[in-house]
Parts: structure tokens; C-alpha cells; sequence
């Protein structure tokens, strides 16, 4: 895959999908949708938190498409793992990789 032709990456294999009737208990879902559907919440919640973080601000972003796209690609490398700059980790959001540590708990 030529890594120029995108910004980031993130699992689309085997991802949990919680409860949904139609699949199997503890089994994962896959496909390059997957990924594309997390990546879509991911960045919907990224602009809802910086919008009730700053309403004031964040009017510039509401109405302008390269201000979001900049909101979101900040705190998408906030997720990138040091090996794959490219690479998103999901626990990293909002630092919860760390705040579970802090608890004793493993991501």
C-alpha cells in the first residue's frame, strides 16, 4: 500500500463490534468499511468535543471544510503510535491509554 496516498491508518481487522444480532458472540468484523466507519465516528466526536469545548471558536470550523479537516488531523496524531506515524491507536483518544494505566489497567 503506497503510504503517500493517505494520512492515517487504523485497524480494519477483527474489530470488535460489541452486540449486534446478527454475529456470533466474541467474533470481530473486518474489511476496509470497518475501518472507514471508525475513522467517520472518530472525527464526528473529535468536532462535537471542540465544539462544546470552545462554541465560540469552533464557528469558524463549522463553516469552513479546511478548518475541520485541520481540528481533526491535530488530534489524530495525537494517536499515532512512534513506530508508524501513520498509524492510529483507538486508546490513545483523549489519553485513555494512559488513564487506564494510571488505574492499573492494560489497554
Amino acid at each position: 500500500m503506497d503510504k503517500s496516498k493517505y494520512h492515517f491508518s487504523l485497524q480494519g481487522h477483527q474489530v470488535a463490534a460489541g452486540v449486534i444480532p446478527f454475529l456470533e458472540p466474541n467474533k470481530g468484523i473486518s474489511g476496509s468499511s470497518v475501518a472507514t466507519a471508525l475513522v467517520a465516528e472518530l472525527s464526528s466526536l473529535i468536532l462535537s468535543c471542540n465544539w462544546l469545548q470552545n462554541p465560540e471558536g469552533s464557528l469558524v470550523h463549522k463553516s469552513y471544510f479546511m478548518g475541520r479537516i485541520t481540528t481533526v488531523k491535530k488530534h489524530l496524531k495525537t494517536m499515532v503510535t512512534t513506530e508508524d506515524p501513520q498509524y492510529l491507536i483507538l486508546e490513545r483518544f483523549a489519553n485513555i491509554d494512559e488513564k487506564s494505566r494510571e488505574r492499573g489497567h492494560t489497554c
